[in-house]
């Protein structure tokens, strides 16, 4: 099953928080807040000590059930075919991370898509503009070798007889 290092993690989080972040302190000072009585440091850990492995247990059994009912499983080989299926051009672009501003994330997220595009764009450019300058060249020469003919009394027609026949 692939959702296990998942819940393994959960389970290890979930420890984490029941054995450092709910105490008996916090538990007096967040009773005396909500019901506005005070309990002693022995009741307040006798009620740890009882819903600790309650809450746990009933935590975990939620976290399998949202996993099962989710497909989270079936997510996760999808999410590793994706991964296998990446070239090995993919390790040479940056990753992209939202910023948590819609505006700001579309600028980001975009952009280095319009500037693949916009150099794509200019190389583009570049090399119908060096096309262009060959045909320029080339029309040059034409005309110019058309002003030869025309200057020393030649037709077109008596040119083409004179010039060498061309092989098919």
């Amino acid at each position: 099953m692939m959702t296990e290092p998942l819940i393994s993690m959960l389970e290890n989080l979930l420890d984490y928080i029941l054995n450092y972040q709910i105490t008996d302190d916090n538990l007096r000072r967040t009773y005396k807040r909500v019901i506005g009585k005070e309990i002693s440091k022995d009741v307040a850990k006798e009620l740890i000590e009882k819903a600790k492995p309650q809450f746990k247990e009933s935590t975990l059994k939620d976290i399998k059930n949202l996993i099962s009912n989710d497909k989270i499983d079936e997510k996760i080989r999808q999410l590793k075919e994706i991964i296998g299926r990446q070239t090995v051009d993919s390790h040479t672009k940056k990753g992209w991370r939202p910023a948590g501003m819609p505006q700001v994330d579309c600028y980001a997220h975009i952009r280095p898509l319009y500037m693949e595009h916009e150099e794509f764009l200019t190389n583009f450019k570049q090399s119908l503009e060096r096309d262009i300058e060959r045909k320029k060249k080339k029309l040059e020469s034409l005309h110019s070798k058309l002003e030869m003919m025309v200057f020393n009394g030649c037709s077109v027609e008596e040119h083409s007889q004179n010039a060498s026949p061309r092989k098919p």
